[in-house]
């Protein structure tokens, strides 16, 4: 299997700690076996794709996919789309394809840690 990953800002009325965070944050755990993606406890089965199928991005309801999902040479090739948050990292802002996925929990680009909060107190 082969994950190409789209990051982008995230809408402007969800922040880091928003909703589309969340759902991002649940997908890193989520796991691929073979032609099996589960992304928020969503599966996405895609074996019934052939060699040289492609599977148009409008008839996969889900907001993570990018583009179409194609079955080329044997291995799917999708493209996930995933909000950046306001501290991402350098392996989120420029994503490498993700390429001879194994089965099991896929790892994707963590975010640099959250800056720290300082308080104002008045004097």
């Amino acid at each position: 299997m082969v994950i190409q990953q789209n990051f982008t800002v995230p809408d402007a009325s969800n922040d880091a700690s928003g909703q589309d965070m969340q759902a991002v944050t649940k997908a890193y755990a989520e796991t691929a076996t073979r032609s099996i993606l589960s992304i928020n406890g969503e599966v996405f089965d895609f074996s019934p794709m052939s060699d040289g199928a492609t599977l148009p991005r409008s008839a996969i309801n889900s907001e993570w996919f990018a583009r179409d999902v194609e079955m080329i040479s044997g291995e799917l090739v999708i493209t996930l789309l995933f909000p950046n948050p306001a501290n991402s990292s350098p392996e989120q802002a420029f994503p490498v394809d993700l390429v001879g996925v194994p089965d099991g929990p896929v790892a994707f680009p963590q975010p640099l840690p959250a800056p720290a909060v300082l308080e104002v107190t008045p004097e």
